[in-house]
């Protein structure tokens, strides 16, 4: 399995519908990625929504837990990720559409994949941030740095 999305979510009915529905519109077959969302305790209608997009889907999962945080979520999730990448997506996030076939391809001489985003607001991109081109960087190099501005990181699992 080439790709392991986590997705934590706590009270994230409003927007759980579209991360998914970008999540799951991809240009890999199933088998190549999966992903894994926890459920941190929310008190809305997000795990129903979550429920239904994922319905017949044998590529996803939805964990529960008690209110603990991002944090202890993404460490559950990590704890049964099957993928060689891992790329945590927050709930109220989208993904571009048919990428990870790209980004595999990519990720085959890196071992993290640093990605642009932007901030979204009535249907514009308000403020982007993204990776300026320093060229490749070694991944520990590029952790230690002072300040990384991009938007998500795909990180290899060793």
């Amino acid at each position: 399995m080439k790709f392991s999305l986590i997705i934590p979510f706590y009270n994230a009915g409003p927007w759980i519908g579209r991360c998914l529905d970008s999540c799951l519109d991809q240009d890999l077959p199933e088998e190549e990625y999966e992903l894994i969302l926890v459920d941190d305790g929310s008190t809305d209608n997000g795990r129903s929504v979550a429920e239904e997009n994922l319905s017949g889907r044998k590529n996803a999962v939805i964990l529960s837990q008690e209110n603990s945080g991002q944090a202890v979520a993404r460490n559950r999730a990590l704890d049964i990720a099957k993928g060689e990448f891992v790329w945590f997506v927050d709930a109220d996030d989208w993904i571009e559409r048919r990428s990870l076939g790209g980004i595999a391809a990519m990720m085959e001489s890196a071992d993290i994949l640093a990605i642009s985003g932007a901030d979204w607001k009535d249907g514009r991109a308000a403020r982007r941030f993204g990776w300026k081109d320093y060229g490749i960087i070694e991944g520990r190099r590029l952790m230690c740095r002072a300040k990384i501005n991009v938007g998500s990181f795909c990180i290899g699992r060793n």
